[in-house]
């Protein structure tokens, strides 16, 4: 399985393609509807902070499904941003846009999350859809 980026409302930054291809090889074969790729800083918490958790979700034939990035709200694990490639939908704390409109919080996100990436601040995790 291979990121396929022919569906999505912008481009996908190449090293961001990269970062995912390269967890994706370790992905079962048996794949039946796709698999959600985690993201997790083992040390973050509502107390000390950290690196948010991050969720990708991609279908079978690659095509990506959402990114979202979760961060404590009180003692609570919320999403704080949802890119929904497969709704169109951008989503802030739980309010609603056109995907669209969160091109540029996308960008911002994108650039952040491959420099923790590249910190080695996160444990990765792959499971089926």
């Amino acid at each position: 399985m291979q990121v396929n980026c022919s569906k999505l409302p912008w481009l996908l930054d190449e090293r961001l393609i990269e970062v995912l291809n390269n967890v994706l090889l370790s992905a079962p074969e048996n794949v039946d509807d796709g698999v959600i790729i985690s993201f997790r800083d083992e040390k973050y918490s509502a107390s000390e902070g950290g690196f948010h958790p991050v969720e990708i979700a991609l279908r079978r034939d690659g095509t990506l499904l959402y990114i979202t990035d979760f961060n404590f709200v009180g003692d609570e694990l919320c999403k704080c941003l949802d890119f929904d490639f497969s709704l169109q939908v951008f989503q802030y704390y739980g309010m609603d846009s056109p995907i669209m409109t969160g091109r540029e919080v996308f960008q911002l996100f994108q650039d952040n999350f491959i420099s923790y990436h590249k910190k080695k601040v996160y444990t990765v995790s792959l499971e089926p859809w």
